[in-house]
């Protein structure tokens, strides 16, 4: 890597005279106006730096042509490929390290071409570094070809999911949840839907009726109420539909009971908060599981890589071995005497009940749960490495969503023509890019 020089550090600074500077303002109101840019444009960081670079030049060699300095576009466009080529394979190397320990997740989505219909697959990459920062970067957005289309063309559209429809109950078990026909729900139902879209003061009536809620004396009377038809079906409806957009496995009750301010599942069932329990404690045991085989592995690699002095050498003890090695074998016996929630090794057991009884002071990690399991991985080697690998997952698509804006903002009206491979090469260099001035 090159020393910074002088010039780079420091700058002059310089006062222009009202004609210089009319002149610049000129300069810059012509390319707006004539050029049709937006005003932003000369609050833009990159060109401010090009401009700074293009100082520092004239400063070293006079008043030198632009044109000496500034390429073609085609030249440019050559350089982006060579840019996008060492971009990827930085990112390969910073990929690496999430990917071997489990702590990456890959989220992948479609995207149209509004003006020339050309089908993308994106995909986003989420991962947990070794440092314990999360990072969100754009992995590849290529052309999409449908295999199924005879002509396997550019321009091939993907096929569109269509909705599951989820049978559920509401009464007797065989209403369809996601889709019901209008005449299909009660005249009761519809007057009070009705009554909810037209209805502006709605907010106020919930405020008074918390009110009552709030009032010991008129509580009794409220809890009374008897409901009505219409209002009990829209309650059993808008419990079902929210049932099944919202379908929790145990990793989301995982990534809750890691967070130090919600490890009590506070809300949950029991039965929720075992199933919780016995699927942390299936993990560490994997992860055990793994530690003692990569250090077999390793010791191996050690003896090989040793010089003998006879063949008897193979069957000498392992001075580095312990006397936990020896029991290591014993207590997997026992294991099978054990009960699935603790079929762990004790010292594993404990390190989740440890974690649950600990008292955590969560000021001194106000929005980074991360940085609770990167202080506090030597005490917690198995949980901190799975709280590294369930933070991996994305709790959403935004993601996703954030590149395919981005797409939109560089495939403009203005520059429609812009091809599919030098697409991925801009995304890719400005992934590294910001991933760089993160970390």
């Amino acid at each position: 890597m090159k020393q910074t020089t002088v010039e780079q550090v420091f700058t002059i600074q310089k006062t222009l005279t009202n004609d210089q500077s009319n002149i610049v303002k000129d300069l810059i109101a012509d390319l707006i106006c004539t050029d049709i840019r937006p005003f932003s444009i000369i609050e833009d960081n990159g060109l401010r730096l090009l401009i700074q670079e293009c100082i520092r030049l004239g400063s070293l060699y006079g008043n030198v042509d632009v044109n000496d300095i500034l390429r073609g576009r085609t030249t440019i466009s050559n350089h982006i490929y060579r840019l996008a080529n060492s971009s990827r394979s930085q990112m390969k190397l910073l990929l690496q390290e999430p990917f071997e320990n489990r702590c990456l997740s890959i989220s992948p989505n479609f995207w149209t071409d509004q003006y020339r219909q050309i089908s993308y697959l994106g995909t986003t990459v989420t991962f947990v570094d070794s440092d314990d920062h999360y990072h969100t970067i754009d992995l590849f957005f290529e052309v999409y070809d449908d295999d199924d289309d005879d002509n396997l063309n550019k321009n091939s559209r993907p096929i569109k999911n269509k909705k599951k429809n989820l049978t559920v109950s509401i009464r007797d078990m065989e209403e369809t949840a996601m889709t019901i026909k209008v005449n299909e729900i009660p005249p009761a139902a519809q007057y009070v839907i009705k009554t909810i879209l037209e209805c502006k003061a709605l907010a106020k009536y919930i405020k008074k009726e918390k009110s009552l809620l709030e009032n010991n004396e008129e509580e009794d009377a409220f809890c009374q109420y008897e409901e009505g038809e219409g209002i009990q079906y829209t309650r059993e409806r808008s419990f079902i539909l929210l049932s099944n957009m919202l379908d929790l496995d145990h990793r989301y009750y995982c990534a809750t009971i890691l967070h130090p301010d919600y490890r009590t599942l506070r809300g949950c069932s029991t039965e929720e908060k075992m199933a919780c329990y016995r699927y942390i404690r299936e993990q560490l045991k994997i992860m055990n599981e793994e530690t003692i085989n990569n250090d077999i592995e390793l010791q191996k690699n050690k003896r090989i890589r040793a010089s003998h002095l006879s063949m008897l050498d193979d069957f000498k003890d392992d001075p580095e071995a312990t006397d936990n090695d020896d029991e290591h074998n014993n207590d997997d016996n026992e294991d099978d005497l054990k009960s699935v929630e603790y079929s762990l090794p004790i010292m594993k057991s404990d390190e989740l009940n440890k974690y649950l009884g600990m008292k955590i002071d969560m000021k001194e990690y106000p929005s980074d749960v991360l940085l609770f399991w990167k202080r506090n991985a030597d005490e917690f080697p198995c949980l901190s490495k799975l709280a590294r690998r369930t933070n991996s997952i994305p709790a959403t698509s935004a993601g996703v969503e954030r590149q395919f804006s981005t797409d939109g903002l560089i495939l403009s009206e203005r520059r429609n023509n812009l091809d599919p491979e030098q697409l991925d090469n801009i995304l890719s260099i400005r992934a590294m890019v910001i991933i760089i001035i993160k970390m």
